[in-house]
Formats: structure tokens, sequence, C-alpha cells
């Protein structure tokens, strides 16, 4: 039986070592990780305990401070310009540190619509404000999906 073994040349393998940029990026997201994840959240997380409305919403709220909240968002809406690394690098460490996970139907899946097909006023309205930050509850999201089933309604009679 022959073996054949791919021969790779040094020059063909990715250096798949962090930059100084990047490793500098990572310190920082861990620096406000120590700083600024609240306790309760981190004990209640730990002990995989059910969140209350109020600490996934404070939760969204400090993310949002640094502009982690709408990570995949244009920036003109409030996302950020992470590079694919450092979204990794974020990601990596937000799970590391056990944070709370992002209710992704506002910020993922309704706020996109909204920025994408929106009217200029509807796209400075409050209900960014209210996608970004204040999921929780399943009233919440039924309200929201009424609102987007209006404003799709809306938009197809344009």
């Amino acid at each position: 039986m022959c073996i054949i073994r791919p021969y790779f040349r040094p020059s063909t393998i990715m250096d798949l070592a962090f930059s100084q940029e990047d490793l500098d990026f990572q310190e920082d997201v861990r620096n406000f990780l120590a700083s600024e994840y609240p306790l309760d959240i981190k004990e209640k997380q730990d002990k995989r305990l059910p969140l209350e409305r109020e600490d996934i919403i404070a939760w969204q709220k400090i993310l949002a401070t640094k502009g982690w909240f709408a990570i995949n968002w244009p920036k003109e809406y409030g996302g950020t310009a992470l590079s694919p690394t450092e979204n990794y690098i974020l990601q990596n460490e937000l799970a590391s540190a056990n944070t709370p996970i992002l209710i992704p139907f506002g910020v993922n899946m309704c706020g996109p619509v909204v920025y994408t097909f929106g009217t200029a006023e509807q796209k400075k309205n409050t209900f960014l404000e209210y996608l970004t930050a204040m999921f929780g509850g399943v009233r919440d999201i039924l309200n929201l999906v009424q609102g987007l089933t209006l404003l799709l309604s809306r938009l197809k009679q344009n």
C-alpha cells in the first residue's frame, strides 16, 4: 500500500497568529468584561439560573455603550466596523466570560429589515431603539412582529 502525503512548502502555510492590534483589542475586551460585566448577572449565568428581562436589557445596554450590541449592523445605524478577526475575538471572549447571549430576533432579524427597507422617518424613529435594547419577553416579540407586519404592508403600498 502506498501512502501519499501532501508536501507543503513553507511559503504556503498560513500564519494564524493574532496581530498586535488584535491582541490589544482582545485585552480591551477582557478589561471591559472585568470591569463592566455585572456580578449579579454573571452569578446567575454561572449557576445556570434564568435571567430576568431586566438583566437581559441591562446587559444589552452595557454592550451598546461600547458599540458591541449590533455589531453586524452598518455603522450609520449603530453597528461597528469590526474586522472579521475582531468579531471572532469579541464573540470568543463573550463566550469565555459566560455572558448572556443576545436575543437575536430584534437585533439580527428585525433591525436589518427596518434599516434596509424603512423610510428615513422610520429609521430615525425610536423603533430602532426599541429593537436594539428592549427585548426580553414573548410579549415584546409579538408586538414587534405586529409592527413589522404593518411596516412591510406600508412598504408594499409605496
